[in-house]
């Protein structure tokens, strides 16, 4: 508790008191709440040449956070695992539209099967789309890599500008002990403008 002359060491720079305020980081932690769901989803399969019912079981989960907390977190950055799916749907368009004429010349006869160099030039084509997207794709996954790599590391210093901050929910402001002050809508930007702030250049002839 504080004294009557001492001074409060975080209060607000507006209200020029702590008594409604609280860590950025409690906030968060206290209005985001981890969901696990189980569920079942069914579908139709074929078997013997009849139609089916499947079913199939999963746990899902999710995050579900405030809107206050929603503009006070500041997010881990997203794995390229998750860029993956998307890669994907730049491959299987080309090989589907590589395959139907392939098959079509085959069914027809246009390519002859006994050929076997024929045949092998034919498929190389054929699934020359493939080749390319896994390569591109493999590129891709590896640069994602190393930018996620250098987020990270961004990350880490952010974090450290931000366990530093508070929330007067009197003022409806993000602050910093002695002199910052920012909407809460910004405190993701200002953080990232702390750590990416250039060095200062001292003059050596001084």
């Amino acid at each position: 508790m504080w004294g009557r002359d001492e001074p409060d060491a975080f209060a607000c720079p507006f209200c020029r008191s702590s008594d409604q305020s609280q860590p950025v980081k409690a906030i968060v932690a206290g209005q985001t709440s981890h969901i696990s769901d189980y569920g079942t989803s069914v579908g139709v399969g074929f078997a013997g040449g009849r139609v089916i019912p499947v079913a199939a079981a999963g746990r899902s989960f999710s995050t579900a956070q405030s809107p206050l907390a929603q503009m006070l977190d500041l997010p881990y950055p997203p794995r390229p695992g998750q860029k993956v799916g998307w890669g994907l749907l730049l491959i299987v368009p080309p090989l589907l539209l590589a395959l139907f004429p392939g098959m079509l010349m085959s069914v027809t006869g246009t390519i002859d099967n006994s050929n076997p160099w024929l045949l092998s030039l034919f498929y190389l084509v054929m699934f020359s789309p493939l080749l390319i997207g896994c390569v591109v794709l493999i590129i891709q996954h590896g640069r994602d890599g190393r930018a996620w790599e250098q987020q990270i590391i961004l990350w880490q210093h952010a974090m450290r500008v931000w366990v530093t901050l508070r929330y007067c929910y009197r003022d409806h402001v993000v602050y910093r002990c002695p002199d910052v002050s920012i909407p809460p809508e910004a405190t993701r930007k200002f953080v990232y403008d702390q750590v990416m702030k250039p060095p200062i250049a001292y003059d050596s002839q001084r």
